[in-house]
């Protein structure tokens, strides 16, 4: 199940936009109903990588779930510190955002177990 709202070629564009100065950023932001940081940070990723930063990783899990850890243990832990204090708040601020992360979590163990169980047989 895909969160994403907009498809990889709808973002290149916006950002091919902003990168070619056909207009301000804020305009384009407003008019696209996106945020200038996040019309900012899609520009410097497609900058360093192009058209493969907007497509989505298959098998993409969660940091407590994944098996390959990107950060070094130290950030690692601040980000278990920063989760364990924020995690519980969001239930008030974000229910359905929460639920579903709890949902999504969840069957991403389930799969895992699974996947593990069949390779030590």
């Amino acid at each position: 199940m895909s969160r994403r709202r907009h498809t990889p070629e709808w973002m290149q564009e916006r950002v091919e936009e902003y990168l070619s100065g056909k207009a301000s950023i804020k305009t384009i932001a407003r008019v696209n109903g996106i945020g200038v940081t996040t019309l900012k940070g899609w520009g410097h990723k497609y900058r360093e990588q192009g058209i493969s930063c907007f497509l989505e990783r298959e098998g993409k899990s969660f940091c407590s779930n994944c098996r390959v850890h990107c950060y070094k243990p130290d950030m690692r832990q601040m980000i278990r510190t920063v989760m364990r204090f924020s995690g519980p708040r969001m239930v008030f601020y974000h229910p359905v955002m929460a639920i579903r992360h709890l949902i999504e979590s969840w069957k991403e163990k389930h799969r895992l177990d699974k996947t593990m169980g069949r390779e030590e047989r």
